[in-house]
């Protein structure tokens, strides 16, 4: 006993073993876990074949069944818990148990020692054998054998013995099988391995064998497996459980021990078992058929014994038969065989099926399908079989024609007709669910088809009317079929009123109204007449043409409509018309008129379709022989018969020939009411469609008599048809003879030419709309051949126009022209009689160099034409032309931006034709070139900012184009320097020159000292105002050094030497200097006698005047003067100090004598040509013309005049001696000069030179250097404002900063190889930087001390890295230099580098420069090409 001041540590420890009659919580509660889980494992497996009822019922059981057992489980958990006193007490007796137990044992294991052990214990021989093995073996051999057989287990059996056992057990199984008598079904047993094993089909299956070889030993029941399957609900479970199976096991291992036949036994009791189970499934299988295939009103299980029978009623529906419903009785019972138990399942039908249809139903299951739905099906096609049989046998006398009864499931087949199609029999087939019958046609839902079924399905008295009814809608549905591919509608009905007395009510009531499309007052009415009425002996049609009026009815009227037919009740296929029902639109019937269908399709050429009479009186010789003697008659009409009887072919032969008729009397009455001559309507050909031809054609207007009678007299035949292709048109065909002029189509090259047209045939319009549109296409033949008359009288006797003109083709309709190079181009000429005018479409063929030049002036052409009238002056016009606009469209009229500060983009060219052969361009809008054809090889080309009327202004909006006829000098020919003198003479005429003695040219003289041949050589210039434009051809150049002195000076060309500008050497020291400011060609100077009108401020758009003066064949103004310029005045020119000159009148008159140039000068002008890239990223090389060249230089050039106006860093220097240079300088020392490159006029200079107070502050290599930098990256296309401003911007900059900023212009002009990136300026935002700024910005800027500029670095050789091929490879750094600080840094931007750049720029600050003391710019920019890496 403990002590009661003991405390818990001296307690038994709690592992001690449990008490008697007590078992562990933890051992309790996983046996009910496990009940739990064998419960639901059997509910899983049991519950799926069991109903839904049943389900929820062993769920609601097992639910509190196993609730109350884990509430008990719980109140005990809660008392153990509470009664800990009762634990101590129960440990503390377990101990004290235990601890007498050991005292027991301890005792009587003593005593047995002491009386049994030691009385004959004797001490052993030491056992040195063994020693010996242990010390030296390491083994124990000698273990003693009565140890060793309860240890050491024994060896086991060889294979050998194995073998030789089971080959002698299989011998004894094959003996007590052979001696023993077997089951039937059990005769193929398969032994081996000393067991043999038994199969039943699709029941079980068995192994056996025995335990050894004594005749009375019992068979041993080794495995049994259930072959019994249910495909359609076991999901391919199996069905029986495990513990069935062992039970089954256990009860057939019971009947093999006490049996005299065991096998006999063995059998009955797994066969009995299976059909139960089968039973079972069957049973399973219409419980899923009635509940949840929703066949509970079809099926019904009447009666289930398990492991006898199961009878199950189907076709349960209740029918009318004789106004009673009534229950069909018809069962299917599955039982087992009474009079043999070993038979499988027998099937039995009530009532049973008689005659040859019983065999083909299964009068016993079969195992291997054991399938409840297919019985059924099997079942139910035989009985449907055995009711169509009755049914056909039924109809024999009442069809006519052979009703047949074919496909799966089973289908009665009927005629209608004879013959008749498949789609045209009625299809009678019996409900397999509800057993009554289905009757359909073609797959549709009619009502006839539902009042048969009815019928059928009830007393069948009124089906011989339903089939005649049906009969009448198949002929007249062969009708519908035959039309349905003709534009017409069908109807069954239409609303009639005023029908009383009408021939419509001695029709029939099946009949059919046909539309016919374009005429909406006529219809075709198709009575159906069958064999039994009018003693008619095969079905037939009537037809009619019915005329109708639209007629609206008021209340009054349909009253009494209404009254009248309901009086007359509703006969043939009109219906009565009710009040309250009335549409908006009635027909009244008109005259009703019955076609003769044998008539209609036998016209006056032969016939159409054949019709084969029974008579054979009408047939040949030879027929009647075959009919007589070789074959019956059914065979006989089977081969004389042609046509299809299923398509009615008469009813679409008269509906078109209906359609056609009355179409064809409409046009016939509008010709007629227009008095013009034709045949009327006649068969065409051979009967294949009717025609009307015009006698003497359609009259004409707008052409002379002579040129109306010469085209009828050519017009052969006008014939209107019908053409029926997707829809019904009006084809008028015209053939004309007498060509009146030759092309190069193929096609035209006959004797005789076809013109069709073709109209649309609207039903709701009137035939004086096809007649109007007709005579307007004739109208529009006869202006064109009128004018192709004219052509062609001059056109074949002349050779020349031949060689440039050729006509490709001439279809009456409209001429084709082909022209240009290798006749690419082509002109169409037709003429728009709504528009009363000749319309003209340019286009190419073949290989063309470009698309066709004459669409930018195509509405001038087409003026001029209309005009003339003249195909010839057209012709001459478009072969003057050719040439000079094939040379315009060359240029470059892409949109460029970058030009305005709004950032518009505008086009570099935009082409404004003021005439078919006078045309302005303008450049990017602000400036104009007036380009006119003056012959068939020359041009004349002049500034078009001018006016033609007031040659002292300006068009508003176009700027002058200064230096234009310099440039143009440039490309003028010798051939047309004779005709440029003749046309300055003309001008000289109307203003002499002025004897005016020169007072200081004898230095001038002396200082140029020009040998002969260079005077020879010279050519005259013009007034002052146009200082570059020295006149073009002239042989002698008179510049003034003022307005009334000239001159003798050598061209810049024949001396062989540099000047800085074409009319440099012409501006004495004493002449005032002249700086073309604001753009304007105008000097400055005040000495002139004409004052510069460039002065104004010019608005931003172009406006372009056209003025009479610049026609083609006008001369220029009066008063405009011109030069001498003819060879032989330049003979006796006299090169001495007095000299002739003249007095100039007060108006820019160089600028409106034009430049003659020929077409292949001005191609060369006009024609863009490679250029090598620039700087700026632009791969490859892009073509530019030198007209776009000259005209972007003075457009650079112009604009740097605007910023020296407005740009306080810039100090603007005057320039005495030099027109048309800029002179500037800047803050760091550089003094720059621009002017226009004298040899080619397409480029700018930029000279850059110290000042004079520092010489020795620049290096010649940076200045060469800021030069060619200019030259790749401002003068370059496209000409931008942008990079010049950043340009100026860079020179801005201070001296030190700016001696940085060019090595750095020399690395991207020089660029050294070692280095990992190349450097390369971006004097515009690029596309990289959109967020900084918009694109094309300016990319230098000076603000507030603070420099920006951007650099792009590209990966060179050097730098490639093959382990990181996806690097980039271009990076652009915004560069921003503080200059009172010194620092270089970067602006923020969002990029995958920027702080790896920020990073490195700051390491240079840290580690170069601050050390050096130095401008950290170009360290910065040298490090980064050096060493940075991504």
């Amino acid at each position: 006993m403990l002590r009661s001041g003991e405390n818990s540590a001296s307690l038994p420890p709690s592992n001690l073993p449990p008490l008697a009659g007590t078992i562990s919580l933890a051992t309790l509660i996983e046996f009910m876990l496990q009940r739990t889980y064998q419960e639901l494992t059997i509910m899983a497996e049991l519950l799926p074949r069991k109903t839904d009822m049943e389900r929820k019922i062993e769920i609601f059981e097992f639910a509190s069944r196993t609730r109350q057992m884990f509430v008990r489980l719980l109140a005990l958990v809660k008392w153990a818990n509470s009664v800990s006193k009762v634990e101590k007490c129960a440990r503390m007796s377990t101990f004290l148990d235990q601890q007498q137990d050991l005292f027991i044992e301890t005792a009587d294991s003593l005593a047995r020692m002491a009386r049994e052990t030691l009385v004959h214990a004797r001490l052993p021989s030491f056992a040195l054998p063994c020693a010996v093995d242990v010390l030296t073996t390491g083994t124990y051999p000698r273990l003693p054998f009565c140890i060793k057989e309860k240890i050491v287990p024994p060896d086991l059996i060889t294979p050998t013995e194995k073998k030789q056992t089971l080959e002698r057990l299989t011998q004894i199984i094959e003996y007590r099988i052979v001696s023993a008598e077997l089951p039937a079904q059990m005769c193929n047993p398969k032994i081996g391995n000393g067991r043999v094993k038994f199969t039943v089909d699709h029941e079980f299956e068995v192994t056996l064998t025995l335990m050894g070889d004594d005749p009375n030993i019992p068979w041993r029941l080794l495995d049994i497996e259930i072959l019994v399957e249910d495909p359609e609900t076991g999901c391919g479970q199996s069905l029986v459980h495990s513990l069935q199976v062992n039970y089954i096991h256990q009860l057939v291992q019971s009947r093999l021990m006490e049996n005299d036949k065991p096998l006999h036994e063995l059998y009955d009791c797994l066969h009995s078992f299976c059909q139960s189970l089968q039973l079972e499934v069957l049973h399973s299988q219409a419980q899923v058929l009635i509940h949840q295939r929703g066949l509970g009103e079809s099926l019904k299980i009447e009666k289930y014994e398990m492991g006898r029978r199961l009878c199950i009623s189907y076709w349960r529906d209740t029918i009318k038969k004789e106004g009673k419903p009534y229950q069909p009785g018809y069962k299917l019972e599955v039982h087992v065989d009474p009079g043999d138990k070993n038979k499988p399942l027998q099937l039995s039908h009530l009532p049973q099926i008689q005659g040859s249809e019983s065999i083909k139903v299964p009068q016993a299951i079969k195992n291997d399908c054991l399938s409840l739905e297919k019985f059924f099906v099997s079942t139910i096609q035989v009985r449907s079989l055995a009711r169509l049989k009755d049914l056909e046998r039924e109809l024999r006398l009442t069809v006519v024609g052979k009703c047949e009864i074919k496909d799966l499931p089973v289908v009665l087949y009927i005629p209608l007709l004879t013959p008749c199609l498949g789609s045209e029999k009625l299809s009678v087939t019996v409900d397999m669910i509800r057993g009554c019958f289905l009757v359909s046609l073609a797959q549709r839902e009619l009502p006839l088809t539902r009042e048969i079924e009815d019928c059928l399905n009830s007393d069948k008295k009124d089906l011989k009317k339903l089939l005649t009814n049906l009969r009448y809608w198949v002929m007249l549905e062969r009708c519908r079929q035959s039309l349905q591919q003709m534009p017409v509608e069908c109807y069954d009905e239409l609303p009639f009123v005023k029908l009383s007395g009408h021939h419509l009510e001695a029709l029939g009531k099946h009949c059919l109204y046909v539309s016919l499309p374009m005429r909406l007052d006529y219809y075709l009415v198709v009575e159906v007449v069958m064999p039994a009425e009018k003693g008619l002996k095969k079905p037939s049609y009537n037809y009619y043409l019915l005329n109708v009026q639209a007629e609206g009815i008021e209340a009054e009227g349909a009253a009494t409509a209404s009254s009248s037919s309901a009086d007359e009740g509703t006969s043939g296929g009109f219906r009565a018309v009710d009040r309250n029902d009335l549409p908006q639109l009635f027909l009244r019937p008109g005259q009703i008129l019955k076609l003769d269908p044998f008539a209609m399709t036998r016209g006056q050429c032969g016939k159409v379709v054949s019709f084969e009479s029974e008579d054979s009186s009408h047939l040949s010789r030879k027929r009647k022989l075959l009919m007589g003697n070789q074959c019956d008659v059914e065979s006989a009409k089977s081969k004389r018969s042609h046509e299809s009887t299923y398509f009615v072919s008469e009813l679409t032969h008269i509906v078109a020939l209906c359609e056609d008729k009355l179409s064809f009397v409409a046009l016939d009455g509008e010709l007629t009411k227009r008095e013009i001559p034709h045949t009327g309507a006649f068969v065409d050909g051979e009967g294949t469609s009717m025609a009307l031809s015009l006698l003497n054609g359609l009259p004409c207007s707008g052409i002379s008599k002579k040129v109306e009678e010469l085209l009828k007299s050519n017009l052969l035949l006008c014939t209107f048809r019908i053409q029926r292709k997707e829809k019904a048109i009006w084809c008028v065909e015209n053939v004309f003879t007498n060509h009146p002029i030759k092309s190069t189509n193929t096609h035209e090259q006959g004797p005789e030419h076809q013109v069709l047209y073709h109209y649309d045939r609207l039903s709701m319009e009137p035939i004086e709309k096809t007649v109007n549109r007709l005579t307007a296409d004739w109208n529009c033949v006869c202006r064109l051949f009128a004018a192709v008359v004219e052509f062609s009288e001059v056109y074949k006797d002349n050779a020349e126009l031949q060689k440039t003109i050729e006509v490709k083709s001439y279809n009456y309709r409209h001429l084709v022209l082909g022209y240009g190079p290798q006749k690419c181009f082509t002109v169409t000429v037709q003429f728009s009689h709504s528009e009363q005018k000749f319309r003209l479409s340019f286009a190419t063929v073949g290989p063309s160099p470009m698309s066709n030049c004459h669409t930018v002036v195509s509405t001038y052409l087409e003026k001029d034409l209309n005009s003339t009238k003249s195909l010839i002056h057209l012709s001459k016009i478009l072969t003057r032309t050719c040439s000079v606009l094939m040379s315009i469209c060359k240029l470059n009229n892409s949109p460029v931006t970058w030009l305005k500060l709004h950032m518009v983009p505008m086009q570099v060219f935009t082409i404004l034709p003021v005439s078919s052969m006078h045309f302005r361009i303008m450049y990017r809008n602000l400036q104009c070139v007036d380009i006119q054809c003056i012959s068939s090889s020359e041009v004349s080309v002049r500034d078009g900012s001018y006016s033609v009327f007031d040659t002292s202004r300006v068009n508003e909006g176009i700027t002058p184009i200064s230096g234009l006829q310099s440039f143009l000098s440039l490309f003028v020919d010798e051939s047309n320097t004779a005709n440029q003198a003749r046309r300055r003479m003309t001008a000289d005429d109307d203003n002499p020159l002025s004897p005016v003695v020169t007072d200081s040219m004898d230095s001038f003289l002396a200082s140029s000292s020009n040998p002969p041949s260079v005077a020879r050589n010279m050519i005259i210039a013009p007034s002052p105002s146009n200082m570059m434009a020295p006149s073009p051809g002239n042989p002698a150049l008179l510049v003034p050094s003022s307005p009334s002195s000239f001159v003798p000076v050598p061209s810049p060309g024949s001396l062989g030497m540099h000047l800085p500008s074409p009319g440099a050497a012409a501006f004495m020291p004493g002449s005032s200097g002249m700086v073309d400011s604001g753009g304007s060609p105008y000097p400055g100077s005040s000495g002139l006698v004409m004052p510069s009108p460039a002065a104004r401020t010019w608005p931003g758009s172009p406006i372009v005047h056209v003025s009479p003066a610049s026609r083609i064949g006008m001369a220029p103004s009066p008063g405009h003067p011109s030069l001498q310029a003819s060879p032989s005045q330049h003979k006796d020119v006299d090169h001495s100090n007095k000299m002739v000159g003249r007095m100039l009148p007060q108006r820019p008159w160089t600028t409106l004598v034009p430049s003659i140039l020929s077409h292949d000068a001005l191609d060369k002008l006009l024609t863009p040509v490679p250029t090598a890239s620039t700087g700026r990223g632009i791969g490859g090389s892009l073509s530019c013309s030198p007209l776009e060249k000259f005209l972007g230089c003075t457009f650079l050039k112009r604009y740097m005049q605007r910023i020296l106006s407005s740009d306080d860093g810039i100090t603007n220097l005057p320039v005495s001696n030099e027109p048309g240079v800029l002179m500037f300088k800047f803050t760091c020392g550089l003094q720059c000069r621009l002017f226009m490159n004298p040899a080619t006029f397409q480029s700018l200079c930029l000279k850059v030179l110290p000042i004079a107070d520092l010489p020795n502050q620049w290096d010649s290599e940076e200045l060469v250097i800021l030069e060619k930098f200019f030259e790749y990256k401002v003068d370059c296309i496209p000409y931008k404002q942008n990079p010049l401003l950043a340009f100026t911007t860079i020179l801005k900059t201070p001296y030190h900063i700016l001696k940085d900023l060019i090595q750095i212009m020399r690395m991207e002009m020089m660029p050294d190889r070692s280095f990992k990136w190349s450097v390369q300026w971006c004097l515009t935002l690029p596309t990289h930087l959109p967020n900084m700024a918009p694109v094309g910005s300016v990319a230098v800027t000076i603000i507030n001390n603070r420099i920006l500029f951007i650099l792009q670095f590209t990966r060179t050789a050097a730098g490639v890295n093959p382990q990181q091929p996806n690097d980039p490879q271009t990076i652009t750094v915004p560069i921003l230099y503080d200059i009172t600080t010194n620092v270089t840094s970067t602006i923020d931007q969002k990029t995958m580098n920027h702080q790896i750049i920020v990073n490195f720029l700051k390491n240079c600050m840290d580690y170069h420069v601050k050390q050096n003391n130095e401008c950290s710019i170009l360290p910065c920019v040298r490090e980064f090409a050096t060493n940075f890496t991504v």
